[in-house]
């Protein structure tokens, strides 16, 4: 396995194919994650606003030479998406 180095992320912020994909798996899981949420009657909001907490893992894959990027929030689970050098 390979180390998470600051050389070995920054030449994967490099690589990135397309910010606006990451961007959009983002946003669609905070809106699954609010959407889930605001219909369990233990958990729904009554004002405009809703917070959710979000764990956020980076690791060094090997051999695929990706970093992989991990998205947990509670009431969606976890978007993965593997950012490649080139």
């Amino acid at each position: 396995m390979s180390k998470l180095t600051t050389q070995y992320i920054d030449d994967h912020i490099n690589g990135v194919h397309n910010f606006d994909s990451f961007g959009r798996a983002i946003a669609e899981l905070c809106l699954r994650a609010a959407m889930n949420k605001a219909g369990d009657p233990k958990t729904a909001t009554k004002g405009d606003t809703m917070s959710l907490t979000a764990e956020v893992n980076v690791s060094a894959i090997k051999p695929q030479g990706c970093v992989g990027v991990e998205i947990c929030v509670p009431f969606a689970g976890c978007s993965r998406v593997h950012v490649n050098v080139g």
